[in-house]
């Protein structure tokens, strides 16, 4: 007898996987995520890190409060594309993070990395670099920093984390 309710039981689950569950998915895939930021048209697989920004894209956002264009570069990163040698004398910061270091929903020319080059360029000659990526972990940050990140040789790196990563 409770071998047969084990069965039935399981019997049902699988009914309502196909039943409910699967359809849903499949509406979900199809018609909500589309509509939503980070989905298949913002973002593209990655075989290192998992995913990147769809490379070579700009797209413009129109969210009714807010308007934003942002801009990928070909390796899939929202940062300028510079030689991997830095001119003589020029510093190089170089970013890693999560959606707060790719900005996210941020016009190009408001990103925090830019802002900052544009604040340092008075007194010092420096170059800014950033491959943050929504969602990325640090796990990830280090991957992109390891395969991307120090062919800038960077004088300095910056690690933008939030209360997320560290569990």
């Amino acid at each position: 007898l409770q071998g047969r309710r084990h069965f039935l039981f399981t019997v049902g689950l699988v009914a309502l996987n196909l039943c409910l569950l699967i359809p849903l998915d499949w509406f979900v895939g199809a018609y909500v995520l589309p509509m939503r930021s980070h989905n298949n048209v913002v973002i593209e697989h990655d075989s290192l890190l998992g995913w990147k920004l769809r490379r070579g894209m700009t797209i413009t956002r129109n969210e009714g409060s807010y308007v934003s264009t942002e801009t990928v570069n070909a390796l899939g990163f929202r940062s300028p594309r510079l030689p991997s040698e830095k001119p003589a004398g020029t510093r190089r910061i170089l970013f890693l993070g999560d959606s707060h270091t790719e900005s996210y929903t941020v016009n190009d020319d408001q990103m925090y990395p830019v802002l900052l080059e544009a604040a340092l360029a008075d007194s010092l000659q420096v170059e800014v670099v950033s491959i943050g990526v929504g969602g990325f972990s640090t796990d990830q940050e280090l991957l992109a920093y390891l395969h991307f990140g120090r062919q800038y040789v960077p004088d300095l790196v910056v690690l933008q984390f939030t209360s997320n990563d560290v569990l």
